[in-house]
């Protein structure tokens, strides 16, 4: 695990927008009002679009990204003894 990696995880700061940009965490970050226009435009792009084609991008970037549950079970097991699962 590299050196990052224990940063984020184990110092739990919070990361504004340019770092989390610089991370790898968010596709980009904004300044001022720019955010406001490029949804505006980015959910008419999409919106302008057919609904199968969306439907079928979405399942496959699942289908290639999204692991199965049960290789989760290690975190899982952990959060739960760490008393942070919410309940």
């Amino acid at each position: 695990m590299g050196s990052r990696a224990f940063e984020i995880l184990l110092g739990g700061h919070d990361l504004d927008g340019a770092p989390a940009e610089q991370y790898g965490y968010v596709n980009r970050a904004f300044s001022g009002n720019e955010r406001d226009g490029f949804i505006d435009e980015f959910a008419s792009r999409i919106a302008s679009f057919g609904l199968q084609p969306i439907r079928d991008i979405k399942h496959f970037v699942n289908l290639a990204t999204q692991r199965p549950e049960a290789e989760f079970k290690d975190q899982t097991d952990a959060q739960r003894r760490s008393g942070t699962d919410g309940e």
